[in-house]
């Protein structure tokens, strides 16, 4: 793999390289830095300790410092809603949002949020040196954050521009109320979009069929890191879980399953895990406290680093990983816990259903009963035969759908391919 001389590619990220999100970043920016001569980054907000990143990557924090704060950036959405004809556009498409605070606010903040993008690239093309016929824009979120390379598209018409898709940036259904402003305007727009799914694509073109040509899926994946996890030898029946603590991931349900599957198997130790931190850790700490029997017990360990996650997994015996979430894209979380040969029980929202299935683990419904979940971890504890036939599937599905190896440097050559 080599460079292509003078191209260059701009990366649009919610924080990334700075804290812990976009970590799937962490890998791709590895191979993208392989084939492009110069990588500029740039994040909406600068949030935590930065991140490894090769050498020579450059990140510029213009953009995140120059962001209005507080009030003064509230009256701008407030003068950039009522002046751009985008929002009554909008307005005119879904009358409802008037009605709906949640949707109409939402609406504002993303015609400021293209608005402000906008501005910074026409701004910074100049002071970036940059040739527009050797330079891939890319959004590593759908909307709203690929809005400013469309809007700027219709000025500087050489932009090449492309955004990956993942879910919250995706899916309607993934806000209350069901919407997300200007979704059409980036799907008729950018010169190609790049789910993380098969389920995203389709999505996508059930909405926008005119976009089917331009949608491509692009899995993430993981690093082979040369180990297999380990099932527990002590009669102890260990699960783990990694997510966010927020109602979408549904972890109330999960604890009373728990609860539920403990009781019913008494003789049998459970310990659970949740790695991962969020505003709910106080009232589901205090959930299981109260809800778990004695024979189950409950480990919380906090925001931890990803590295951290992939040590967990490598030195503690567990049996399965769980998922319950209402909705979720192509979890990072499972691709990890896959990669250490762990089988997976999850729900069968957005792309899940192509990652986990009856070989490698146990898909639930979209909403499973407590007592639907309880019965999984039953079929999966008793069952020591069973267990270690989907931990070598499990391992398999890493290797043939979400190897970061694979999936990276195909995904770098398709950008590059563009360019020509």
């Amino acid at each position: 793999m080599s460079r292509d001389a003078d191209s260059t590619l701009v990366l649009f990220t919610y924080t990334f390289p700075f804290g812990t999100r976009e970590s799937y970043l962490e890998s791709e920016i590895q191979y993208l830095a392989a084939r492009f001569e110069r990588i500029i980054i740039v994040p909406d907000l600068v949030d935590g300790e930065a991140r490894l990143i090769p050498d020579g990557v450059e990140v510029d924090v213009s953009f995140a410092h120059g962001k209005a704060k507080g009030l003064k950036r509230a009256f701008q959405t407030m003068i950039s809603c009522f002046t751009n004809t985008l929002f009554y556009r909008e307005l005119w498409k879904r009358p409802v949002t008037l009605v709906q605070p949640k949707a109409l606010l939402r609406l504002g903040i993303y015609i400021a949020n293209r608005l402000s993008r906008l501005q910074w690239i026409q701004t910074h093309i100049p002071a970036l040196q940059i040739s527009m016929a050797q330079t891939i824009w890319y959004s590593s979120w759908f909307v709203p954050q690929s809005l400013g390379m469309v809007a700027a598209k219709t000025k500087y018409q050489q932009m090449k521009i492309v955004s990956r898709a993942h879910r919250v940036d995706l899916y309607h259904e993934a806000h209350t109320p069901p919407y997300i402003p200007l979704w059409d305007e980036a799907a008729k727009s950018l010169d190609f979009i790049f789910p993380v799914s098969d389920h995203g694509r389709d999505y996508i073109i059930k909405h926008y069929p005119e976009a089917v040509k331009r949608c491509n899926v692009a899995r993430v994946g993981v690093f082979n890191s040369g180990y297999d996890g380990f099932p527990s030898d002590d009669g102890i029946f260990r699960l783990v879980s990694c997510s966010y603590m927020v109602p979408v991931k549904r972890l109330d349900l999960l604890i009373e399953s728990l609860a539920i599957f403990a009781r019913q198997n008494p003789s049998l130790q459970l310990e659970w895990y949740h790695l991962g931190d969020g505003p709910l850790r106080q009232t589901l700490e205090e959930l299981a406290r109260t809800r778990l029997p004695d024979n189950a017990h409950a480990n919380f360990y906090g925001q931890i680093a990803n590295q951290d996650v992939l040590n967990f997994y490598r030195t503690h015996p567990i049996d399965g990983f769980i998922q319950v979430s209402a909705s979720e894209g192509i979890p990072a979380s499972i691709m990890e816990a896959q990669s250490y040969s762990i089988p997976v029980i999850a729900t069968a929202v957005g792309g899940v259903s192509e990652i986990v299935n009856n070989d490698n683990g146990i898909l639930l419904s979209e909403n499973p009963s407590p007592e639907v979940i309880a019965n999984a971890f039953t079929e999966l504890a008793l069952n020591p035969t069973l267990r270690k036939a989907k931990r070598e599937k499990s391992k398999h599905t890493w290797e043939t759908l979400y190897n970061a190896d694979q999936n990276y440097a195909a995904f770098a050559d398709r950008l590059i391919a563009l360019l020509d």
